[in-house]
């Protein structure tokens, strides 16, 4: 009698009888064979309590336990929990498969969707078909054998492999077209490193259109539609590579098992002769600053690394060459840090300027005569800058009028003697901070090119690399942030340009070594940079809810600390390269973070301004306590910044003035100009 099914729909497997089993839906007891069960894997807790919870706990790598939990229903429950699906009365008619005997994972996926995948950063690869002879045939159970006239010709040729025997099955079909994909990804991956491809949105989406390739997928961002470009390109350039070895790409994936003859060793590794137009004006377009851009990064891979061995060999000789007493000097001398920093209390405030105050800075500037002093820099919503003595308030020179709009980022570099400054209104300008006449106007960086003042982006943040002459600003409309060699003229200071952004980059800052950059995103992520490469090492998302309004390194370079508006300061490890801290700093947007500059031997205090009207400041070896909550302000707070020492604090405030918080010595009155090293004002 023929029969459906071989075991007649039962699991029995030569059993006579198997057990009833419960059914977790309705409660009925079906046989244990016929029962469809399915083992599933849970969190204990949601993503959003997991989240609070990794927060919470002090353990860091601790991973919450997971739910295992075997479920077995009946037929009738598991169809209607879609477990499985039923088939027609005309489906259930066709009882072939369609799979071969021989599967493995592979195979099983192939016949699943249809194709091959390997990563899924890469887009997938087309399988070639198996080009086989008129003298081949497949039989029933998918195995490549030889025909009648294929054995009868090797009967004549008195070759006795002319019986009927497998030539190869499904497994080693699929292993050869694996091998033969995965070597043509990473042929089509090693030409894809080899371009240069534009920064710029608009010119990559025109890049696209010339390729017949859309210009833009649903969620895609800028990043993923240059990789996609990236890749359109080397699969044109591998396209032009295999027809200069005489055969189609699929015919080089089907080499050595349809007869193909590979081509020999010393043409395989031949330079590409033939690359697509569009490949070769991305290599040529450079060309004019390639030089100048590699000469760059060779200065800045020299100073950082000098940097980074005289830190290191200091802090060698901190820990081992320095004897108790002088460990014991130290570490006073950063608990003195920490003591000046709680007993901050508000020293004098002045009205700054005719617009809300927008930046403010404290500087360290040299005396032709010897000595130096601490100077304070603020900046205004209407564009105008101005330089201050911290100590008695007075305004040095004249106030510069260069910007039209808000004044977005302010910077000091202390070893060029520079200060630079942009605005949202699309400019960038260079200053020389001289003590007796105030801020001197050195050059404007041609950020945007010859655009009109009203139809420029904005730029959100500046930073000036610590030892070489480059500024890197923070572009909004372009998503970018853009390097500016200071040394070149106004009209030619523009060198590259990094995107990586899916929306604006709204923060920067710059390693104390020179050798990384963190750049902060309106959609909270930060993305971390090698100036010496061009290549971003580190990406994180998703740690920040609101737009990142900013990051600064500490002085040892070990860590950064992001503040954004949804209220937190998120501490990272560069080291390890992750989030490791979370501050709930402030009950409003978190407007600026500054870490003290010279911490002194155990780590300094980190401080945090928001539109709360407060200015917290933090201990960052006791915990990340909070030690001094400064609070004299009338309405929101827009920018902080702290001394070396951590004995002075300067913040700038929305109702359009500026304030300077010192310690108890201050209070008493002997602070003032007797701190500066100035001699003439010693005396």
């Amino acid at each position: 009698m023929t029969v459906k099914r071989r075991n007649h729909g039962r699991n029995r497997h030569g059993r006579n009888h198997t057990r009833m089993v419960n059914c977790d839906g309705c409660g009925c007891k079906p046989p244990k064979d016929k029962a469809i069960k399915r083992f599933t894997v849970r969190n204990i807790v949601d993503k959003s309590s997991l989240r609070d919870l990794e927060e919470a706990c002090i353990i860091a790598s601790y991973e919450l336990p997971k739910m295992y939990n075997k479920v077995q229903y009946c037929v009738s429950c598991a169809v209607h929990r879609k477990t499985v699906r039923p088939r027609s009365a005309e489906d259930r008619k066709i009882r072939h498969t369609g799979r071969p005997q021989l599967q493995d994972k592979d195979t099983r996926f192939v016949h699943r969707t249809g194709f091959l995948t390997f990563t899924p950063r890469v887009p997938h690869l087309s399988v070639p078909s198996m080009q086989t002879s008129n003298s081949d045939s497949v039989d029933r159970t998918g195995i490549l054998t030889r025909s009648a006239r294929s054995r009868s010709r090797h009967a004549m040729q008195g070759d006795p492999g002319g019986s009927q025997e497998p030539l190869f099955g499904t497994a080693s079909r699929l292993a050869a077209q694996r091998l033969a994909d995965s070597e043509r990804a990473r042929r089509i991956a090693a030409i894809g490193r080899a371009l240069h491809l534009p920064a710029r949105d608009e010119q990559i989406q025109a890049e696209l259109r010339a390729l017949n390739e859309p210009e833009c997928f649903e969620s895609e961002d800028a990043h993923h539609r240059r990789e996609r470009l990236r890749y359109a390109l080397a699969l044109k350039a591998f396209t032009v590579e295999s027809s200069d070895f005489g055969g189609s790409a699929s015919d080089k994936d089907g080499a050595g098992q349809a007869g193909i003859e590979s081509p020999p060793a010393h043409e395989k590794s031949k330079p590409i002769t033939a690359l697509p137009v569009e490949v070769e004006s991305f290599a040529s377009a450079d060309t004019a600053i390639a030089s100048e851009l590699r000469a760059v990064r060779q200065r800045i891979l020299s100073s950082s690394l000098r940097a980074s061995h005289a830190r290191l060999r200091r802090e060698h000789r901190e820990y081992t060459e320095s004897s108790p007493e002088t460990r014991l000097a130290q570490r006073a001398t950063s608990t003195n840090c920490i003591e000046h920093a709680a007993g901050l209390r508000l020293h004098q405030s002045r009205h700054a300027h005719e617009r809300p105050t927008s930046q403010t800075r404290l500087v360290r500037a040299t005396h032709a005569a010897g000595g130096s002093e601490y100077m304070l820099i603020s900046a205004s919503y209407g564009g105008d800058l101005a330089l201050w003595s911290p100590y008695t308030g007075q305004q040095i020179g004249q106030r510069v009028h260069v910007h039209t709009s808000r004044v977005t980022g302010l910077e000091h570099s202390s070893e060029h003697g520079l200060v630079a400054s942009c605005s949202s209104d699309g400019s960038a300008c260079v200053w020389t901070l001289d003590v007796d006449t105030g801020l001197q106007r050195r050059q404007d960086l041609s950020v945007h090119g010859t655009e009109a003042t009203h139809g420029r982006p904005a730029l959100l943040d500046i930073v000036l690399h610590p030892h070489v002459p480059l500024a890197l600003v923070a572009c909004a409309g372009a998503n970018t942030w853009r390097a500016h060699n200071i040394e070149r003229p106004d009209e030619a200071t523009f060198l590259y340009e990094q995107s990586g952004h899916a929306h604006h980059v709204t923060a920067l800052a710059c390693h104390p070594d020179g050798s990384l950059i963190v750049s902060g995103g309106a959609d909270g992520a930060l993305l971390l940079w090698d100036l010496r490469s061009g290549k971003n090492i580190a990406r994180f998302e998703g740690v920040h809810s609101e737009p990142i309004t900013s990051v600064d390194f500490d002085p040892r370079g070990t860590h950064f600390a992001s503040g954004a508006r949804d209220n937190l300061v998120k501490i990272f490890d560069v080291r390890k390269l992750r989030w490791y801290h979370t501050l709930a700093a402030h009950p409003s947007v978190i407007s600026c973070v500054r870490y003290q500059p010279a911490p002194g031997h155990e780590g300094g205090t980190l401080i945090s301004s928001s539109f709360d009207r407060t200015c917290r400041v933090f201990a960052s070896r006791r915990g990340w306590v909070q030690i001094n909550s400064l609070d004299a302000h009338l309405d929101k707070v827009t920018s902080c910044d702290i001394s070396e020492d951590g004995t002075m604090v300067v913040t700038g405030c929305y109702d359009k003035s500026w304030k300077v918080w010192t310690g108890a010595d201050a209070q008493r009155g002997s602070w003032g100009p007797s701190m500066s090293l100035k001699p003439e004002k010693v005396r």
